[in-house]
C-alpha cells in the first residue's frame, strides 16, 4: 500500500499517478513472479482498477454510522467490475472514545466482514485501539464469526472464479437479479454474495440485547440459518437477532460446499466436506478447485457439480463425479449433507442401499445424512423421503443462565431435555477456564469455586444448536 493520494501526477501531465503506481507494482509482481499470483493492497485509482486486486477502502471511522455504509460501498463497487475491497474491519480511527472498543461494534464489523471477499481487521497505530479479538469481553463470539469464515471458504473461492469467469462480483446489489423492483434499489443495506446468499448485516447497535432488522426479500424462498425458517419472498418482515445472529439466507434449492470444523487454513484439502442444502425445490451448485498460489488455473482445475431435485415429500441429492485434475487434492472424501427446511426422515438411502447414518435436529428442521468415503471420480446419489406430516413448526426455548454470587453457583435451564450440552467459561484475556459437558439434560448447576475472583468472565453454553453468552462477574 503506497501512501501517494493524487489523483493525477504533478509531474507528468495526464497520468493517473494512483493508476500508474498500481500498473507498475502489479506488473513487476508478474513479470519477476511468474510462478505465483500477483496481488497488491491499493488505493482505488480510477476506472480500470479492476485489474489490480485488492483494494483499500479508506481509514474509516470507529462507529455504526461508517459500518452501515459499507454493505451499499462493497456491493455497488461492482457495478464498475471492483469486486476485491479490503476494509479496516473495526473500524480505522475514532472520534468518541466511548466507542472506541466496543465489543458489539467490532463484532458487527467482523460477522459483515464474513461475508465480503477479503476479510482483516486493522487500525491505525494508537494504543487505545483493540485489535486482538481475544482481547474482547464477547471474545467467543467474535471467534464464532471467524470459525465461518473458515467453514464458507470452499463456497467464497467457488464464487470468486465465477467472478473471474464473468466479470460480475462476488458481493453486489439485489438490483442485479431484480431490476424491475423497486425495494431491489431502496434496501441498499443488503447484498447477494455469491450466487446463493442473502446477506442483510446489522449495523445499528442493539437496544437491550435484541437488534430489529427490517428485511426485504425478493421473489422466491429464502432460508434464515439465524432464525430457520422459510420465507417467501417478494415480501418485507421487520427480524429480531441476538448480538450472535448473523441475517443470512440461503436460496432456495441451493448447494452450498463449506470447510469441516478442522480447517484451520484455507490450503488444506480436507478428505471430508460439508453441503448445505435447501429442500423444496429442483436446484444447483458447484466446487471449484485449484492450486490456490499459481498461474495455472486457466487449464489445471477441477469442479464438481452438485445438483438436487424435490418430488413431494422425496428429495434426491447428487454429487457428480470431480472433473479436472489439481495436483494435491484427495483422490476420495467422504461428505456431510445436511438438508434444511424438511421434516422427520422416514427412510434414506445412499446410492440405492439403505443408510442408518442419519440423523435429525428438530430446530432447525435440518436432516443429517453422513456419507462414507468414496473416489471423486464417481457420483454419489442420497435420497431422503421425509415424514408424511412434512416440515412441523418446532419452539424451542433459549437457555436461561443465572449466577447466584452468593453460593457462587451457575444455573442453566432450557425448557426441555436437550441431548448436547457443554459450558465454556473464559476470562478476559480468551483464556478458556472452565468446560464441561453434559448430555441428556433439561438444565445444570455448576459450582465456580475453582475461578479466581473478583474477575470478569464471560460463559457460553451451547444446547444442541442454540448457544446463551452471559457475562459473570465472579
Amino acid at each position: 500500500l503506497d501512501w501517494q493520494q493524487h489523483l493525477t501526477s504533478p509531474y507528468t501531465s495526464g497520468l493517473g499517478q494512483t493508476f500508474w503506481c498500481n500498473h507498475v507494482f502489479y506488473n513487476d509482481m508478474a513479470t519477476n513472479r511468474p510462478d505465483r499470483r500477483p496481488v497488491i493492497f491499493h488505493r482505488w485509482g480510477g476506472l480500470g482498477s479492476h485489474r489490480y486486486q485488492i483494494g483499500f477502502s479508506g481509514d474509516a471511522l470507529i462507529n455504526f454510522p461508517t459500518l452501515a455504509f459499507q454493505p451499499y460501498f462493497t456491493s455497488t463497487a461492482s457495478n464498475v467490475g471492483y469486486g476485491y475491497w479490503g476494509h479496516d474491519l473495526g473500524g480505522h480511527a475514532f472520534t468518541d472514545e466511548k466507542t472506541v472498543n466496543d465489543p458489539e461494534l467490532v463484532l458487527r464489523w467482523v460477522q459483515f466482514g464474513v461475508f465480503t471477499p477479503i476479510f482483516r481487521t486493522h487500525a491505525t497505530n494508537d494504543s487505545r485501539i483493540e485489535r486482538r479479538l481475544w482481547k474482547f469481553p464477547n471474545f467467543p463470539d467474535l471467534l464464532d464469526a471467524v470459525r465461518l469464515r473458515y467453514t464458507l471458504f470452499p463456497y467464497i473461492y467457488t464464487m470468486a472464479r465465477e467472478a473471474y469467469d464473468t466479470g460480475i462480483s462476488m458481493c453486489r446489489p439485489l438490483y442485479y437479479e431484480y431490476p424491475d423492483m423497486e425495494e431491489a434499489y431502496s434496501f441498499d443495506g443488503e447484498y447477494f454474495f455469491g450466487n446463493d446468499i442473502l446477506v442483510a448485516p446489522v449495523t445499528e447497535a442493539s437496544k437491550n440485547g435484541v437488534s430489529t432488522k427490517t428485511i426485504w426479500f425478493p421473489e422466491g424462498n429464502w432460508w434464515s440459518v439465524a432464525t430457520n425458517q422459510l420465507i417467501e419472498g417478494p415480501c418485507t418482515m421487520t427480524m429480531n437477532f441476538s448480538s450472535t445472529d448473523i441475517p443470512y439466507f440461503y436460496r432456495q434449492g441451493s448447494i452450498v460446499p463449506l470447510n469441516p470444523a478442522s480447517v484451520k487454513n484455507v490450503t488444506e484439502r480436507p478428505g471430508h466436506m460439508i453441503f448445505d442444502a435447501v429442500a423444496g425445490k429442483e436446484g444447483k451448485g458447484s466446487l471449484y478447485e485449484d492450486a490456490g498460489d499459481n498461474n495455472d488455473y486457466d487449464t489445471a482445475f477441477a469442479t464438481t457439480s452438485l445438483t438436487q431435485t424435490s418430488d413431494g415429500n422425496t428429495h434426491v441429492y447428487t454429487i457428480h463425479p470431480r472433473v479436472g485434475v489439481v495436483d494435491g487434492l484427495p483422490a476420495s472424501r467422504s461428505y456431510t449433507l445436511r438438508i434444511f427446511n424438511v421434516g422427520t426422515p422416514e427412510a434414506v438411502s445412499v446410492n440405492g442401499s439403505p443408510s442408518s447414518r442419519f440423523s435429525y435436529i428438530a430446530e432447525k428442521k435440518c436432516a443429517v445424512v453422513e456419507i462414507p468415503e468414496g473416489l471423486c471420480s464417481s457420483a454419489v446419489t442420497v435420497e431422503i423421503r421425509e415424514s408424511a406430516s412434512g416440515v412441523a413448526d418446532v419452539a424451542v426455548s433459549s437457555p436461561r443462565v443465572f449466577y447466584d454470587k452468593a453460593s457462587d453457583t451457575l444455573t442453566a435451564e432450557f425448557g426441555q431435555t436437550r441431548k448436547n450440552v457443554e459450558l465454556a467459561m473464559f476470562d478476559l484475556t480468551g483464556m478458556e477456564c472452565l468446560s464441561q459437558k453434559y448430555q441428556n439434560i433439561s438444565g445444570f448447576s455448576e459450582k465456580l469455586s475453582m475461578l479466581s475472583s473478583p474477575r470478569l468472565y464471560v460463559c457460553k453454553i451451547t444446547a444442541d444448536s442454540q448457544v446463551a453468552i452471559e457475562k459473570i462477574f465472579k
